[in-house]
């Protein structure tokens, strides 16, 4: 009587390589979870410069370091997570989206991040 609550069965291969579509500053991309020990490492420098952030405010010259490593964190996450558009990590590969064009744009960068986070490690529907 109620079968039709029951959710649809899929085969492992499909839930593991499920992906999501979601609009960002109205741009499309469709993304994919992403593995935790890949990005571990940096997201314990993100979690150390927020706790130091919040502390004190740090020096020019620390805050461009926590920058830049930041942005590396956000390029690992965002090479890795995003499946559509194809993005490419070579400047000489003119079919792809380079990472970095996404990077320039860090209101564009962080929600991105943020979404393949959430969606990789937070729960499960």
């Amino acid at each position: 009587m109620l079968n039709w609550f029951k959710k649809k069965d899929i085969d492992l291969a499909e839930y593991l390589n499920q992906t999501k579509k979601i609009v960002i500053n109205g741009v499309i991309f469709n993304i994919k979870r992403i593995s935790i020990e890949d990005h571990l490492a940096g997201l314990n420098v993100i979690l150390k410069i927020r706790d130091t952030y919040q502390k004190e405010k740090p020096k020019p010259e620390k805050a461009i370091e926590d920058f830049k490593k930041q942005k590396k964190f956000m390029k690992d996450i965002i090479y890795a997570g995003v499946v559509k558009p194809q993005l490419t990590m070579k400047a000489t590969e003119k079919s792809k989206i380079h990472v970095d064009e996404i990077l320039k744009d860090i209101s564009l960068a962080e929600p991105l991040t943020m979404a393949i986070i959430e969606f990789s490690y937070g729960k499960k529907k």
